[in-house]
């Protein structure tokens, strides 16, 4: 058994990507998620490999530079920054919604039709 463990705060920040909103849950009042939808490009909006990487070089100063001067918002709570709520979020968090309508309903109706009362004589 090893013994050089030790405690240290977690730090990470995960992303998660999918090809459908039904793989990352997102359930009501979940503040550690921001959930974005990415669309399909347009085929006259789509860069060839070769041409693209010479301007993302070209891009990468301008882009670090707002990143570096971007203002942001005061501090509130644990997460330092407020929650950032999309329409993809909120769209996530109402398929959770029905989600639990449909599936609470289902089990009352199982509930009932299981009671020993429940059955027509």
């Amino acid at each position: 058994m090893r013994h050089d463990c030790f405690a240290q705060p977690n730090a990470t920040h995960w992303v998660q990507t999918a090809n459908k909103r039904e793989n990352c849950p997102v359930f009501p009042g979940d503040t550690r998620i921001t959930a974005i939808s990415v669309g399909d490009l347009l085929e006259e909006q789509k860069i060839a490999k070769p041409k693209l990487e010479p301007l993302l070089d070209q891009e990468a100063p301008h882009f670090l530079y707002t990143l570096m001067h971007m203002e942001l918002p005061p501090m509130i709570d644990r997460l330092r920054l407020p929650v950032v709520t999309t329409a993809s979020k909120r769209e996530a968090q109402e398929i959770i919604r029905q989600s639990w309508r449909t599936s609470s309903r289902n089990a009352a109706r199982r509930r009932r039709a299981s009671t020993p009362y429940s059955q027509s004589f």
